[in-house]
């Protein structure tokens, strides 16, 4: 039986990859991934939670997070406690790993008019056999491990570094994300450039590379 891991516990024993020091020159969000913030354990998706006061925008927004995590956060809760116990589990059984990652690239992803999901089914076949393949499903839970253990991942609030950011929050999933206010991202970043879109999903380079590659040529090239 895979060990479960509490607080004390300084790594799993699941290696990942070598994480990369964190570069701040540019940077753009795609649709805002759930992330562990320290500061809420049980998980959230998008940006940490800065101290209060918060702006009825951010409050509002916050309330909405709190609903989606209770109905949609606790893939992430597992991930973040207890990852060795949960790969256990998945290295064993393809169709438990087609389970795993299947519901949530069908509630993340945006839909074509005939209600299936842009992230066609040879794509999720191929990303199902390459995690079965290598066997790696383990290593990519631990980021909410580390998220939830290692407090100095933490975004910090009220902050933002001077490198120029650019945001773009996409829509359109089948079970929709909290999408946050430019006025709770700009206590992380300085946002030069923002931009919504009611498509794109979770994954907006498979479902919208007309908006996702524009936006990426314009601002890397703005100099």
């Amino acid at each position: 039986m895979a060990p479960a891991y509490d607080r004390r516990s300084r790594l799993p024993p699941l290696r990942g990859p070598r994480q990369r020091p964190r570069r701040r020159r540019h940077r753009l969000a795609r649709p805002l991934l759930p992330r562990r913030c320290p500061r809420h354990p049980s998980g959230q998706p998008g940006l940490p939670r800065p101290p209060q006061p918060w702006s009825p925008q951010e409050r509002l927004h916050f309330d909405e997070v709190d609903r989606w995590n209770a109905e949609e956060g606790g893939y992430a809760h597992q991930h973040a406690t207890k990852p060795a116990t949960l790969a256990a589990a998945l290295l064993d059984s393809p169709v438990g790993l087609a389970a795993w990652i299947g519901e949530k690239i069908a509630a993340w992803s945006s839909q074509h008019t005939s209600g299936e999901p842009d992230f066609d089914r040879d794509l999720l076949l191929g990303t199902l056999t390459l995690y079965w393949t290598t066997r790696t499903i383990g290593t990519s839970l631990l980021p909410y491990w580390a998220y939830r253990h290692h407090p100095n991942t933490a975004l910090p609030a009220d902050d933002p570094p001077p490198v120029p950011t650019a945001v773009t929050v996409f829509g359109g999933e089948a079970i929709p994300f909290p999408k946050p206010p430019r006025q709770l991202a700009e206590r992380y970043f300085t946002v030069t450039a923002w931009a919504e879109h009611d498509t794109g999903g979770h994954f907006p380079a498979i479902a919208a590379p007309h908006l996702l590659a524009p936006t990426l040529r314009s601002f890397f090239t703005a100099g």
